[in-house]
């Protein structure tokens, strides 16, 4: 394509305008239904494992949270019921 002259660009860009416009709409109509249809061939993999590293992240939390719980309420027992002795006395 002759960048150089301005008027034999121009005639170019007309003599070759159908054929870049069906090319753009070839590429566009690609990528959309391309990416309605079906994912990219990796994105599924990494999708998943991440989605498998989040639950078990969740999972840990949860195991967590409930070990502090048990052991907080376990702690307020011995505190109160050392606290009912001392008053009984």
């Amino acid at each position: 394509m002759p960048y150089k002259d301005p008027e034999r660009k121009r005639r170019w860009e007309q003599e070759h305008r159908e054929e870049r416009n069906s090319r753009r709409r070839k590429a566009l109509s690609s990528t959309v239904r391309g990416g309605l249809d079906s994912p990219k061939p990796g994105s599924a993999i990494g999708h998943e494992s991440s989605t498998g590293t989040n639950i078990i992240a969740m999972l840990i939390v949860v195991a967590f949270t409930v070990v502090v719980i048990l052991i907080s309420k376990r702690s307020r027992f011995r505190i109160v019921s050392e606290g009912t002795k001392r008053t009984a006395d």
